[in-house]
């Protein structure tokens, strides 16, 4: 895959240095400009360090070992100690809190920022104050160590460079967001090297001298730090992370999982102050097929080369590089004279973008439900990702899907960069093993309820569990008889793991006993007769034989109500045994009592004098007076006959009735004093409600005891003589109506 490195500000690789003592002088052979091998040493132009050099920016001293991490004998896959997984090269945990090396090779976080400054890989460190309860809280710092290749000597000046970046994570893995403050981001210097102090605390108190550090401020985006080295004592090695002095904003709770962390990359190490030449700035264009690198300003010339040999003619401040293939891929540089006649060599690593796509996921192969993490390598691009899982469109970096249903689900995702180019890469599909896989047999030895059933299954496979239809589970056994008892066919399933494999295997069979299993008789006949009766059973086909326990043959009469049973023999030798009940159904039960009071023109119920049948009865014919009093004759019927009973009605009319004066003289002379209707029935509900000629309300009664005396409620006098109007509304207690009845009518006063 084709990959941008981008040098972070004023930071040489060791490649250049390889290439490089830069610049030139007259007295040699070698022109220094002209991309030819001038001298015939085999080294042409920056290459050809003895006969190129000039005066140079600083430059760093060659010490570190794998500085930009780099060099590695594997690829990391998850969170590994790089001394104890000897991935990285040259650097050990130098604390018992494990570092991480990281690589885009395969393995990165979602909190670390893309591209990385310099290369594939880069190291994380954590940092934090463990709150272990009682208020007490301990350190937890996590260093990287190294060895020089030569010691820093005592009493010189020295200046440690570095990118940096921050994130943090939680429960739900690694943030972007930052939750803590500033860090003292710290230098050690180790008198014994290799040396690993079995401590997450604080490494002053073991020894580590501290040589110096810097204030960072946590952002989640790549920065250049510097820090000023004091050398008291020749110094064999360094380790690097987080100071001794965190504040509160870096407190871990007790068994959170919350962890301040820190990224670092392309540790430098200067004699004297770091440089501060300004960097070659990159950029992309015709979808990465294009390359433009512009030098830093304020030279008075400029050269280009590639890989150390002079790009002829190209000595203006910017070079355009066409990336037609991986022939043009590699270390561009530019040789800047200034105007006392020193220059600065700037170099950078130009690769195309187009292959910088890497896909992945944990596993591959499993059975379901499977959960499979997916995740990528963005190294040049950073941009969102659409993934496509089988049918599945997802978009992002890191994320996880389970698999429920077996197949395979080709995996796939792809991404347009900020000038719409289109970027695409394909990982190994993903395979879900079904879990079916296992075929049931069964035999059946026998013709003749209970069955003696074989039941094994096909595949060479161990430790079987059956379950049955009737809820039975039958453990550990792949082969076995089971007797059954039942008349139709049933269902079997069965289960395994695979071979090597922690897959289920499942099967499923119906055990068809229908096809030689006995059971061909029917028991029909009259199962509910009428009291008094008797009824039939009988057994077919005739070639059966049927025994009724008190007689045999194909007919059984049962006279009585209860359970029986017939034992049926088949013509092979099978037998059944088929129980039954018979029930009958009496005449009715009516019992009325010979005299029922009522009111005429009213239904008369009958129901609770019955239990059996429906009722009929010869309505009264005829009258004397208002009321009846004489026989009936009623029946009840069911479907087994009828009984007659007869009853005397005494039958009376239940209505009101009503006298309404329409005069009345209130003198008070005891005769005729107060109006009120007079009513022969007792009432459920009564009114009274007297209104004078102009329609207001002067008096009301809602009791036949409380009547009209002519004097107003309000007045207080006795009314003059006139015309009222009344209205009466009630209701019978004997013969409740559905509406009450109304009456309106108007009454005289006569004084």
């Amino acid at each position: 895959m084709k990959t941008v490195n981008q040098k972070p500000i004023n930071q040489l690789t060791f490649s250049t240095l390889l290439f490089l003592l830069l610049s030139f002088t007259a007295f040699s052979q070698e022109i220094c400009d002209n991309g030819i091998d001038d001298d015939n040493d085999g080294l042409v132009d920056l290459n050809d360090v003895d006969d190129c050099a000039c005066t140079l920016a600083d430059v760093p001293l060659d010490i570190i070992p794998n500085p930009s991490f780099e060099d590695n004998g594997c690829c990391p896959a998850i969170f590994t100690t790089p001394f104890d997984d000897l991935c990285l090269e040259g650097w050990q945990n130098g604390t018992s809190g494990t570092a991480d090396y990281l690589n885009t090779c395969d393995f990165i976080t979602e909190g670390m920022p893309l591209p990385l400054p310099d290369g594939d890989g880069a190291i994380g460190v954590g940092a934090g104050l463990v709150d272990i309860g009682f208020g007490i809280q301990e350190l937890n710092l996590e260093y990287m160590s190294t060895c020089l290749t030569e010691p820093l000597e005592a009493g010189e000046e020295y200046t440690l460079e570095m990118s940096i970046a921050a994130s943090s994570i939680g429960e739900s893995g690694f943030s972007q967001d930052i939750t803590f403050g500033d860090a003292p981001i710290t230098v050690y210097g180790l008198l014994d090297c290799n040396a690993q102090e079995p401590t997450t605390g604080c490494p002053e108190d073991f020894g580590w001298i501290n040589l110096g550090s810097t204030i960072y401020s946590p952002i989640n985006e790549w920065g250049l730090i510097s820090i000023d080295l004091d050398v008291p004592q020749e110094i064999q090695g360094i380790a690097l992370g987080v100071g001794c002095d965190i504040d509160d904003s870096y407190v871990i709770e007790f068994l959170s999982t919350f962890i301040p962390y820190f990224y670092l990359d392309d540790i430098l190490i200067f004699q004297g102050d770091a440089p501060t030449a300004e960097p070659i700035d990159l950029g992309y264009s015709d979808c990465n097929e294009t390359a433009t690198l512009t030098a830093p300003t304020g030279a008075v010339s400029y050269q280009w080369y590639f890989e150390g040999v002079a790009l002829v003619g190209e000595t203006s401040d910017d070079l355009l590089v066409e990336l037609d293939d991986e022939l043009d891929y590699g270390q561009y540089g530019v040789v800047a004279t200034n105007t006392d006649g020193s220059c600065t060599f700037q170099d950078i690593q130009v690769e195309g973008l187009e292959n910088d796509l890497i896909i992945g996921s944990d596993v591959t192969t499993g059975c379901p439900p499977l959960t499979i993490s997916f995740d990528a390598n963005l190294a040049s691009s950073g941009q969102p990702l659409l993934w496509t899982v089988g049918d599945e469109e997802i978009e992002g970096l890191f994320f996880e899907l389970t698999f429920d249903e077996p197949g395979t689900y080709p995996v796939s995702a792809s991404f347009s960069d900020e000038n719409g180019c289109e970027f695409s890469a394909d990982a190994d599909p993903i395979v879900v093993i079904g879990n079916e896989g296992l075929t049931p047999t069964f035999d059946i030895q026998n013709s003749c309820s209970p069955f003696i059933i074989e039941l094994g299954v096909e595949e060479a496979v161990t430790g079987c569990t059956w379950t049955l239809d009737d809820g039975d589970v039958i453990g550990n056994q792949c082969s076995f008889e089971y007797e059954y008892s039942g008349t139709g066919d049933f269902v079997v399933n069965v289960e395994s793991s695979a071979a090597g494999s922690d897959c289920l295997l499942t099967g499923s069979i119906t055990v068809d006993v229908s096809g030689i299993q006995g059971g061909n008789y029917t028991i029909s006949g009259d199962f509910d007769f009428c009291e008094g009766d008797s009824a039939v059973i009988s057994g077919s086909p005739a070639i059966n034989t049927y025994d009724w326990g008190s007689t045999t043959g194909e007919s059984f009469v049962v006279t009585e109500p209860g359970d029986y049973s017939v034992t049926i023999t088949e013509p092979d030798g099978c037998e059944y045994i088929e129980n039954f009940s018979v029930t009958n159904t009496p005449l009715p039960d009516f019992n009325p009592p010979f005299v029922i009071e009522g009111c005429l023109g009213e239904d008369i119920d009958f129901r609770p004098f019955v239990t059996v049948g429906e009722i009929s009865f010869d309505e009264p014919s005829g009258s004397v007076g208002a009321n009846f009093q004489g026989l009936v004759t009623v029946t009840a019927t069911n479907e087994c006959g009828s009984v007659d009973r007869q009853v005397e009605l005494d039958l009376e009319d239940c209505s009101c009735k009503v006298y309404v004066p329409n005069a009345f003289t209130p003198d008070g002379d005891g005769l005729n004093d107060l109006f009120r209707p007079e009513i022969d029935c007792d009432l459920s509900e009564y009114e009274l409600v007297i209104f004078n000629r102009w329609g207001n309300e002067v008096f009301r009664s809602e009791s036949l005891a409380n009547a009209w005396n002519g004097s107003s409620a309000e007045e207080e006098f006795f009314s003059p003589t006139s015309i009222y109007t009344y209205f009466i509304r009630y209701d019978s207690e004997l013969n409740p109506l559905q509406e009450p009845i109304e009456i309106v009518g108007s009454v005289s006063v006569i004084r």
